[in-house]
């Protein structure tokens, strides 16, 4: 079960319940997601749901392209300086009442 993300990475709490088979599952999955990076493969593959819907936008991408066009987008935005501004104390808002 996906816990907690940033921008480049995912971690991943399992439980008593969670069985080898779904782990092996989820490493395969994510094995595979890797491959469709490194060959470059196009979004309509990939994603389908997300390509159906916005075909126009996404004609001729690739899920590289689509995955550096997301990364460029955070770069050109400093997100990992906002994200991490977000959890220092003097971001928080102002405490009006006690818990």
């Amino acid at each position: 079960m996906p816990e907690k993300c940033d921008l480049n990475s995912i971690l991943f709490l399992l439980t008593p319940a969670e069985s080898a088979e779904k782990m092996a599952q989820l490493v395969a999955m994510l094995g595979q997601f890797e491959q469709h990076i490194e060959a470059d493969t196009p979004l309509a593959d990939v994603l389908p749901t997300i390509y159906n819907k916005y075909p126009v936008r996404y004609r001729d991408y690739t899920l590289r392209e689509l995955c550096q066009e997301m990364h460029d987008l955070y770069v050109s935005f400093d997100v990992k300086s906002l994200q991490k501004e977000m959890f220092r104390k003097r971001s928080f808002p102002r405490v009006v009442m006690n818990p």
